[in-house]
This record gives C-alpha cells, structure tokens and sequence, in this order.
C-alpha cells in the first residue's frame, strides 16, 4: 500500500508539471472532455442569478465560459467593465450543454487578465480620483501711481476711528444628546463557540449550493454521467449535517 501511495504521488506531480494545451476558442468544441486552457478576447458579458457568462461571439451557439459566483464569494461587482474588451485566460473542463460548448469555473479568480497588469487590474473596480486642484494666484497689491510734479498738497486730517459697534453675542449651539456606543465587531479567532459554529454552517452551506448548482446543470444536459457531482453533493451534505450539530451543541 505504501509503494502504491509513493507512486500515485510520483504520478501526480507528473501531471501536474505538464503544460496543458492552450486551444483556440473557436476550436474548444472539439475537445469536449478534456482539460484545456482557452485565450480569447471578451465581447460581451451577461450576468445571471449564481454567476456571469462571458461571451466571445454574437453567434448563440459559439463557446463560452460561465463563472459561478459562490454564495459568500468575492464577485466583481460590474463584471462587464471589468472583463468586456480585454483578452482572458481560463482553464478548465470542456462540456456541451444544449449543444453549444462551454467551460464552468467555481471562482471568478480563475479567470485571469492577461493584456492588464496585476497592480491595474486591481484599479478596474476602484474609479479614478480627480486630480488636484490648482492653487489660484494670490493677487498682488495695486501700486499707487508716482505724484506727478505741481503744488504741494496740504496733508489731510486724520480721519477718526468710527465708534465700535457692540459685540454681538451668539446663543451657545444646542447640545446633542450622547450617541449610543457602536458595538465593538470581534474577528473570528476571538468569537465564542457558538459565533464560530454558526460561520462555518455558513461557509459549508455555500459549498452546499455551489454543488448543487453542478449537480442541476449535469442533469440538464442529460449527460448520463453526474456520479462526480453526486459525489461532490453527498460530502458537501454530509459535512453541512456535521456543522449542524456543532450549533446545536455550541448554541444551546
């Protein structure tokens, strides 16, 4: 059994290391079946209730990529800007549902940008902020002209002060009542028992529904061969009873 492992490890960091084939997208529905990676320029992009499908063509039928957006995943919040006229890179399984080819990805980070920087592809999300404000120019004082030669003029009078005005005295502002303290949010390593049972419910029902959605789409393109995304659904199931517990036990 050991030398089966050993093997079995020898053989997957084989596969690993091997390079898979970059196809065209417009060749990815002859190769159904297999595990390619697809580089294509994003014309359209169309959001939908679990994810977003980013086209490549106007023709209905042509290959496309579908992004499942996990229930508390990390999803763009305007795909289109993000993906429409930039060239991307996927990997994943080539599939046929209701005739046109397609790959399914479980995470927008598996969709990577290659004509943006890292560092600009990050800005996509965030607008730009306008640039400074030019300082205005402090005006100069106006210089009087030179007296021109003539008689001399008789200096004026001191003009007199005018009286001071009595001070007007503004009524104190109205004092705001004390605000209630906000309450004080504590990371998860700090959380009680039963906060942290309830989060990691959270987190395996969205792994629940993610399954899920496989499983429903595997059925609806009559594929005959769902037992990966059974499989996949009876753990994530399984692991979801087992949190239920722990609230049970955690939250009483």
């Amino acid at each position: 059994m050991l030398r089966l492992a050993v093997a079995a490890t020898l053989l997957a960091g084989v596969a690993a290391a091997t390079p898979l084939p970059v196809v065209d997208w417009r060749a990815a529905g002859t190769r159904v079946g297999d595990v390619v990676t697809v580089e294509a320029d994003v014309t359209a992009v169309r959001t939908r209730d679990d994810g977003y499908v980013l086209e490549f063509s106007d023709d209905p039928q042509a290959f496309r990529i579908i992004v499942l957006v996990p229930l508390l995943g990390g999803a763009p919040r305007d795909p289109e800007r993000v993906y429409r006229g930039h060239h991307v890179r996927a990997t994943g399984r080539v599939q046929r549902f209701q005739g046109r080819p397609e790959i399914v990805l479980r995470s927008p980070s598996q969709v990577e940008i290659t004509d943006v920087p890292p560092a600009a592809e990050a800005e996509l999300e965030t607008p730009t902020p306008p640039p400074p404000a030019e300082p205005r120019p402090t005006p100069r004082p106006s210089v009087a002209p030179p007296a021109t030669s003539g008689p001399p003029v008789a200096p004026r009078p001191p003009a007199q002060a005018p009286a001071a005005a009595a001070p007007q005295v503004e009524p104190p502002p109205p004092v705001e009542p004390p605000r209630p303290p906000r309450p004080v949010e504590r990371p998860l390593g700090d959380a009680s028992p039963c906060e942290r049972a309830r989060a990691e419910w959270r987190d395996s029902a969205a792994d629940v529904r993610t399954r899920l959605v496989a499983l429903a789409r595997c059925i609806d393109r009559v594929d005959y061969h769902c037992a990966h995304e059974r499989a996949a659904l009876t753990s994530a199931l399984d692991a979801l009873d087992a949190h239920e517990r722990a609230v049970d036990a955690d939250c009483r």
